[in-house]
């Protein structure tokens, strides 16, 4: 989070309301997403997950 300049508690937390939408922050990408972008209570987004399995 230090990086990023973002604070611990938006980092870490499930859900932040940014321009009246839902994010949340992805550790993959070190930024924000849509929270539909996301499976679950997990960090990282779908897309970054879905990379990493076809790179295994």
């Amino acid at each position: 989070h230090r990086s990023y300049r973002i604070c611990v508690a938006h980092s870490t937390a499930p859900q932040v309301v940014l321009r009246g939408t839902s994010h949340r922050f992805c550790q993959q990408h070190g930024r924000f997403h849509l929270l539909a972008a996301f499976t679950g209570r997990q960090r990282s987004c779908a897309a970054s997950l879905t990379r990493h399995r076809k790179r295994r």
